[in-house]
């Protein structure tokens, strides 16, 4: 098999094949150069994002049964990390015992950190076999700014990690027995990392999580509460800081493996699609797995998650326009006249499976979106049932493209569209391609003998003319057959006969099923080439025309931390979560109290519909708070102030009563503050609630 992994948005590729030979190509795909580190297969590959001659591998030793294949000689199996600076010519050994590895540079940075920094994980203390479990206390995140000369532990029993431009997460044991952890979060770009650890309302408790996005200002994070094996998982979505979480989506599809059926469409913000178990599914799955822990109960647990993975029945595609603020199902596609009633919509397969391609889109293809799925109420699987469908509105509306399932790739900017048949329908000497969108298509033939279409790309902005089909096909070697990998380059640049002119070009606005206008706060007016144009776009070309801001509608809140929203309707707050404002010595003479909502990230709106958390005076900050604080003794008399319940009560008592009362009572408010009669019962609530949110989870060690 061949692996394509990014590096040079224009020019430079890997390809790591099943020997020990490795593949380089620095001119997309014209020519390959072989290399190899000391003749053993690279694992994983990762070039510098600026720094064209700067790789990081990882290899493994050789052993079989503890004994090496090489020099058949004693050996320990674990994994390598190494260093090249002249495009894999040479190589160095940077450390070994290495779990998980990254560059920890990104371009936007402009040298605010070195461009040397790299992030690992390594297991120490140990010159045998390297400990394959997924978590581990000897496990150690480290980072270092000079190529591994020099090192900084960071996290202490951090045993996975991921790296995004904003947000850098570790995750840390906490505990060999219960594998309970927590998940630690920084800013990437400081030079100096300080960590701090995630808020959520519900407890995790050796349970598994995956970070989904972190694109948008947001982080999405899908955590699966009910156990290892659950099918299913709840979707969170943070604040800007990626510290505090509240509850977006629950019920997602999520396979063994920590995929989730999760997907955004690129270049216009606020988009994403999911899929989620019906609520009747979800309550019935969350039921078997939460009930006592018998031997009874782990058989109806496998049984009931090998029938839930067999069937993968009653699942539902859901789509968002506001960033997961709101979802709802995708109505059918205008050209399908066979579904009738109330529960005809888009069923859309993603990522927990392979059997087809997922939803597809590109940030320089704007509003285009491809997919493989069915209509009806549920998502089907079987081939027979599933089609390809194509959006050229940002999922807003959908048509059929094709019958069957099909993989497919754009390019420039969307003018040209590769289709071929997916692998598991048949084999095929032929691609086809489109100029209008999938109004019509010519087929070509790309090879002699038939292959099966793995996939099909293009570079990595989707502005080129040229493709690149990856397939297999079946070879008589040493007479015998033997399936082996094909690539085939293919270049479209003279389907074109002219270039486009300003007359081959419409204006369009995404919106979504409410605000008609608006996506995430802001009007933003789009080029898009006619249908019946069948021009070249060309690499350099422009799209958007015009952006406004919005007055805020109701799709431009989502729920505060603490606070989940019922179906479509309002936030309202957790079960065992409640508010309460900050102590008069904590307090700065304001406060903000929740409403519930809070501003998605990122979003543009301005005015209109208000969901902001209230301002208000600090407790004992008024004329009351002056009585609190302050006793006035004007002759033999003196002011206090008694809390009954939530009533207050102000008397005017003599010095000798007050003192007697100070002795006496309990319930007296003295001259530091105020206290309720019920404080401390709210105060170990709170308290116990603040127990409960500590972190005990299982982190996916694919992040």
């Amino acid at each position: 098999m061949i692996e394509f992994q990014k590096q040079d948005e224009n020019l430079q590729k890997s390809a790591t094949g099943n020997g020990n030979i490795n593949w380089i190509t620095l001119d997309c795909g014209k020519n390959f150069k072989a290399f190899s580190i000391n003749g053993v297969k690279i694992n994983k590959f990762k070039p510098h994002p600026i720094k064209k001659e700067l790789y990081l591998a990882q290899t493994s030793t050789q052993c079989l049964n503890n004994i090496s294949k090489q020099s058949k000689q004693p050996c320990f199996s674990y994994s390598q990390l190494y260093l090249s600076q002249n495009y894999g010519k040479t190589w160095e050994l940077l450390t070994k015992y290495v779990s998980q590895f990254s560059w920890g540079y990104f371009e936007q940075y402009n040298n605010q950190i070195p461009i040397q920094r790299i992030y690992w994980i390594e297991e120490t203390k140990n010159n045998k076999n390297q400990n394959r479990n997924p978590l581990i206390e000897s496990r150690n995140f480290y980072l270092s700014d000079d190529f591994l000369i020099t090192k900084q532990l960071l996290i202490q029993k951090g045993n996975a990690f991921y790296l995004h431009k904003n947000y850098l997460y570790v995750a840390q044991l906490q505990s060999k027995d219960t594998l309970a952890i927590q998940l630690l979060v920084s800013n990437p770009s400081l030079k100096d990392q300080k960590f701090r650890q995630i808020r959520l309302q519900e407890e995790l408790l050796n349970h598994k999580f995956s970070i989904l996005d972190a694109e948008e200002g947001q982080v999405f994070l899908n955590v699966s509460h009910l156990g290892l094996t659950s099918p299913l998982g709840k979707l969170y979505i943070s604040d800007s800081s990626g510290i505090n979480f509240s509850s977006s989506l629950n019920g997602q599809v999520r396979s063994d493996n920590g995929r989730v059926d999760f997907e955004r469409l690129e270049g216009i913000y606020g988009i994403y699609i999911s899929n989620i178990f019906t609520k009747e599914k979800t309550d019935h799955i969350t039921k078997i797995y939460s009930r006592e822990d018998t031997q009874d109960n782990h058989l109806e647990i496998d049984n009931s998650h090998s029938q839930i993975l067999k069937d993968l029945q009653k699942i539902e595609t859901m789509i968002t326009f506001d960033k997961g603020a709101i979802w709802q199902r995708i109505p059918k596609p205008k050209n399908e006249n066979t579904c009738k009633g109330l529960n005809c919509n888009l069923n859309i397969h993603s990522s927990s499976n392979t059997l087809y391609n997922s939803f597809y889109s590109s940030k320089n293809a704007i509003g285009l979106v491809f997919a493989n799925g069915n209509v009806g109420p549920y998502l089907l699987h079987d081939k027979e049932n599933v089609n390809t469908y194509i959006s050229r509105d940002a999922g807003l509306t959908w048509y059929e493209l094709k019958k069957g399932a099909y993989v497919f790739e754009i390019g420039d900017h969307g003018s040209i569209i590769v289709i071929g048949k997916d692998k598991d329908y048949s084999k095929t000497k032929e691609v086809e391609y489109s100029l209008d969108e999938g109004q019509t298509w010519t087929k070509i033939q790309v090879s002699e003998e038939e292959i099966q279409i793995e996939n099909i790309i293009t570079e990595p902005n989707n502005t080129s003319t040229t493709f690149i089909v990856i397939g297999r096909i079946d070879k008589l070697i040493n007479n015998e057959i033997h399936e082996v990998g094909v690539v085939i380059t293919i270049d479209f640049s003279n389907v074109f006969s002219e270039k486009c002119t300003n007359e081959d070009y419409e204006q369009w606005t995404p919106h979504g099923y409410q605000n008609k206008q608006c996506l995430m706060g802001k009007k933003v007016t789009y080029l898009r080439r006619k249908l019946d144009s069948l021009c070249l776009n060309g690499e350099q070309f422009q799209r958007i025309v015009n952006e406004q801001t919005c007055e805020c509608t109701e799709e431009d809140w989502e729920c505060d931390f603490g606070y989940e929203r019922q179906g479509q309707g309002p936030c309202i707050a957790e079960k065992d979560y409640f508010f309460k404002p900050p102590k008069p010595e904590q307090c700065d003479k304001y406060y903000f109290e929740p409403t519930g909502y809070r501003k998605i990230a990122g979003n543009n709106c301005q005015r209109g519909v208000d969901r902001s958390p209230v301002q208000k005076k600090c407790p004992g900050k008024g004329i009351l708070g002056v009585l609190m604080k302050v006793l006035f003794i004007v002759g033999s008399f003196g002011f206090v102030i008694y809390l009954r319940k939530s009533l207050v009560y102000l008397a005017i008592l003599s010095f000798e009563q007050v003192k007697e009362i100070i002795w006496k009572k309990k319930d007296y408010i003295d001259f530091s503050g105020v206290k309720q009669e019920d404080d401390d019962k709210q105060n170990d609530e709170y308290a116990n609630y603040l127990k409960k949110r500590q972190k005990k989870n299982y982190f996916d060690d694919n992040l």
